[in-house]
């Protein structure tokens, strides 16, 4: 009885059913890390900060600490306008490197964080994140730098033949499509990239998807 397989059927309050009953039965990281993603994912934002804040602690006192989930705390705290800590949790992974284990791709962080930087109109942030992206040869960081176009990005994607992996794919790079044109003076493409990303899930593995969906919940909430 895994969690995730209700998930992938978009079978939420179940998938958080099943997750509560097995962390109750063993209290392990992986039963907690599957509450926690359940409760983001029904929008269960200080459920699920508690739960990611736990395994914060456990991960830390046993040199295992994502930089993911130190971005899915930023995310709970973002999504209940506690920027500041927002702000703490997103830069964690690059103020904090030798604490911090690179479990997504080296890429993520400081891609990541140049919209965070921009939407917070931080400059100090916003020069750390492109010494970093300017210092990488992966995709992401290259086409945020103008090293790469927008077809060489979708070039990329198409020789990925995993359909699994190319979705993933698919959904990460209409994410940073969209943090290309944030502060453009294109709004609208800012936000249709996000609903693009948002559209496409990435099998609910991405961070990305997370990200978009609370940010397009803002954005929402700002124009009523």
């Amino acid at each position: 009885m895994n969690p995730w397989d209700k998930i992938f059927k978009e079978n939420f309050e179940l998938a958080l059913s099943q997750a509560e009953d097995q962390y109750s039965e063993v209290a392990s990281d992986l039963n907690l890390r599957a509450r926690a993603n359940c409760n983001l994912l029904l929008n269960n934002y200080q459920s699920a900060l508690n739960d990611y804040s736990d395994l914060f602690t456990r991960n830390s006192d046993t040199n295992q600490l994502g930089d993911v989930l130190c971005l899915k705390i930023g995310l709970c705290y973002y999504a209940l306008k506690d920027y500041e800590l927002a702000k703490k949790y997103f830069a964690y992974p690059l103020t904090n490197k030798t604490k911090v284990i690179y479990t997504s791709g080296i890429f993520r962080p400081p891609s990541f964080l140049l919209l965070i930087s921009k939407i917070f109109k931080d400059s100090k942030l916003e020069k750390i994140t492109m010494k970093e992206l300017n210092k990488s040869h992966l995709t992401v960081p290259k086409y945020l730098t103008d090293r790469i176009t927008e077809s060489e990005l979708k070039e990329e994607l198409e020789h990925i033949e995993n359909e699994t992996l190319r979705n993933r794919s698919e959904c990460v790079f209409e994410f940073y499509k969209a943090v290309k044109y944030f502060g453009n003076g294109t709004n609208s493409k800012y936000i249709s990239h996000l609903e693009e990303c948002e559209r496409i899930k990435g099998k609910y593995l991405e961070f990305e998807y997370y990200f978009a969906k609370v940010e397009l919940d803002k954005l929402k909430e700002k124009s009523t």
